[in-house]
């Protein structure tokens, strides 16, 4: 599987078995007629990123981030929040895809399995939300004063002076030291140096420099609101994974190397408050059909 190939990829480049960080695939044994006729995409792909012909060369390689399996607590109707009090969430708000973790994935995902978030849960949070907003008639604030706190936030993003980072500069400086802090394989000090990075940003985020002053189709201003977002996934991805005490599934802490269900067979619920404190509950997963087993290839 492929976390299985990123683990061997990670290896080699930790080992110093790397070239500039990567190592080769080479498909050249396969043929030129069989790789324009099976991996065309590759091909152009990486003529046109790194310009190498795989039919001609290696082509350089390492692992990357692909999904992303926690996300906001919901149910299987998409709900944020539940009905009978038994975890907090936020009343009115519903979630489907790779944001939503109903939990379907475990520690690891299996090939295929994200479209139980698109298809399945998001038909069944489509329903749900429209059930949701038939019966409730009434939101409980003020729209004018949520509206005007999100102008302002818009605003304050225009008016910051050139003195911070741009947000290109800004977000890779999260995705390298998430990248080397909570990659394929984490440990306490790494993972903690990522914590106080990602921290760090926060602050940094508050002066980030939008270039387009414009308000209408400004896509400078949308990657500042989206990396707002990412450097909250990223502080609450630090800390739930520096709390896991264990590895588990995509979870591999070369410090805790063995999977402990007797402390760690629980979710890790995190909430952010208005003063961006970050808060942790846990909540057992309930087992029915499948026990965990050890994993074997």
């Amino acid at each position: 599987s492929r976390d299985v190939v990123s683990r061997a990829e990670t290896i080699e480049i930790n080992e110093g078995n790397d070239i500039d960080g990567c190592v080769l695939l080479d498909c050249r044994h396969l043929g030129t007629a069989k790789i324009m006729e099976r991996l065309s995409y590759i091909h152009e792909i990486s003529l046109d990123l790194v310009g190498v012909d795989i039919t001609k060369d290696p082509v350089p390689i390492r692992p990357g981030v692909h999904y992303q399996m926690g996300g906001i607590k919901t149910d299987i109707d998409g709900r944020c929040w539940d009905p009978n009090g038994a975890w907090k969430g936020v009343e009115g708000l519903f979630a489907a895809g790779e944001t939503a973790c109903v939990s379907v994935h475990g520690g690891n995902r299996l090939g295929a399995n994200s479209l139980l978030d698109t298809v399945i849960f998001g038909r069944r949070s489509a329903i749900g939300a429209m059930d949701y907003a038939s019966q409730n008639s009434h939101l409980n604030f003020s729209e004018n004063d949520w509206v005007n706190g999100e102008k302002a936030k818009l605003q304050g993003f225009l008016d910051n002076d050139a003195s911070g980072d741009l947000v290109a500069k800004l977000r890779m400086d999260m995705a390298v030291a998430m990248d080397k802090g909570l990659g394929v394989y984490r440990t306490e000090d790494g993972m903690q140096e990522a914590l106080q990075a990602v921290q760090g940003m926060r602050e940094r985020f508050k002066k980030v420099v939008v270039q387009d002053k414009g308000k209408s189709f400004n896509t400078n201003l949308i990657f500042a609101l989206e990396l707002g977002c990412m450097l909250d996934c990223a502080e609450t991805i630090a800390i739930g994974g520096i709390e896991r005490k264990e590895s588990r599934g995509a979870h591999s802490r070369t410090d805790y190397d063995k999977r402990d269900d007797e402390n760690w067979m629980k979710h890790i619920l995190l909430r952010q408050g208005d003063g961006g404190e970050v808060t942790k509950e846990y909540m057992p997963i309930v087992v029915t059909q499948w026990q965990p087993e050890e994993r074997k290839y």
